[in-house]
């Protein structure tokens, strides 16, 4: 899931909307009770709200259903994770 795409292919202002909305628990930026993520390798992911607020930063993958998680907001954005 963080296959070699870097926070590199983003801009500067998602990757801040995404550590804003990551460390404030998504509460503005949820949908359906996920946080809706995407990758330009990998595609697109979501973190639950439920994780989300216990600060467990387990992203799955919506097409492989493969998990990944992430110490902080900053590891998220570095494999390549941002707001969709």
């Amino acid at each position: 899931m963080t296959a070699s795409a870097s926070s590199n292919e983003w801009s500067d202002d998602l990757k801040a909307q995404t550590q804003d909305a990551v460390e404030g628990h998504g509460t503005s930026a949820m949908r359906n009770g996920q946080l809706c993520l995407k990758h330009a390798v990998s595609g697109f992911g979501a973190i639950a709200a439920v994780d989300l607020q216990r600060g467990v930063l387990r992203v799955v993958d919506m097409r492989t259903k493969r998990e990944a998680t992430f110490a902080s907001a900053n590891e998220l954005i570095a494999a390549g994770w941002v707001l969709d």
